[in-house]
Formats: structure tokens, C-alpha cells, sequence
């Protein structure tokens, strides 16, 4: 898959007639995290494939004043945890769609 210019994509979002935030929930939603905590950590995994041509290559928890990164690799289950600091955002990044964030 190629890189598809801004352009492109706003010209798509506005033809579905959604905003840039619907835009981005949409494609949290289908990354598929499901985000439990256990023990004082947030348990993450993800409904998403792991091959080597589609696949998350990391997912990062960050606060206002931490930054914890787990890296991920194809054909790989995504099982991550990582202790719970407070609020912050829990962002991925998926070779095809690129990076999303979800507030956690």
C-alpha cells in the first residue's frame, strides 16, 4: 500500500461527511484494543493481524511526565502490559493505517 496524501484523505472524510475526530475514532475502533486492568497495570491486547505484510509495530503509554514503549514484531500475539501512571494516551502504530491513540 502506498502513502496517500492529505489531500486525498480529507477529500474521502468529507465525501463520507465526517469529521477529522469521527475519522480517527473510527480507526481506533478498528484496531480492536481491548484495555483491562489487572493488578495496577493496564492489560492490553488487540484483535488486529500480525503478519509480516500488516501488523502493529508498537504501542506506547504516555503521561505527563513518562513515556513506556513496548515494541511489537510480526507474527507476534499482542499481549503487552504496562503499569498504571494515571491518565494519559495509549498510542499504536500500524504499518498500514499508521499511528492512532485512544485516552486512558
Amino acid at each position: 500500500m502506498g502513502y496517500v496524501a492529505g489531500k486525498t484523505i480529507r477529500e474521502l472524510r468529507e465525501r463520507k461527511k465526517l469529521t477529522q475526530k469521527e475519522l480517527a475514532e473510527k480507526m481506533d475502533e478498528d484496531h480492536g484494543m481491548i484495555i483491562e486492568i489487572i493488578d495496577d497495570e493496564y492489560c492490553i491486547t488487540m484483535d488486529h493481524t500480525m503478519t509480516k505484510e500488516h501488523y502493529i509495530s508498537f504501542l506506547a503509554y504516555a503521561t505527563s511526565g513518562t513515556v513506556e514503549i513496548a515494541k511489537l514484531y510480526p507474527e507476534q500475539e499482542i499481549a503487552v502490559r504496562l503499569r498504571k501512571k494515571g491518565h494519559g494516551y495509549l498510542y499504536g502504530y500500524c504499518n498500514r493505517h499508521g499511528m492512532f491513540r485512544t485516552l486512558i
